[in-house]
């Protein structure tokens, strides 16, 4: 219900990615990590029913999202700020430069 309050939220979410070099042969585990920071668009409680899961539903604004892997951010879009930076590379700072930003 917290994320239902018509405030901005961030949420972060973290998973444990197993992948496979082929080459070297070896296993090994990725750290992920998303950041969001989110606005309520709609919020749908769903239905009750005795011994039955939740199915709320939610529909978000998404002000800023970031993705990283073993602490190196791999993307930011941060739509207030005017930021797209993909793998290193600011793809909107010469939009900002135009701008006067």
């Amino acid at each position: 219900m917290r994320l239902a309050t018509p405030n901005k939220h961030m949420i972060e979410l973290r998973e444990a990615e197993e992948y496979w070099d082929t080459e070297q042969t070896e296993v090994g585990i990725w750290a992920n990590k998303y950041v969001m920071i989110v606005r309520p668009k709609s919020f749908d409680p769903g239905g009750r029913a005795p011994m039955g899961a939740a199915d709320a539903n939610g529909e978000y604004v998404v002000y800023y999202f970031a993705g990283y892997r073993d602490g190196k951010q791999l993307w930011e879009v941060d739509k207030r700020n005017m930021k797209c930076v993909i793998m290193d590379k600011d793809y909107m700072a010469d939009i900002r430069k135009a701008l006067g930003k």
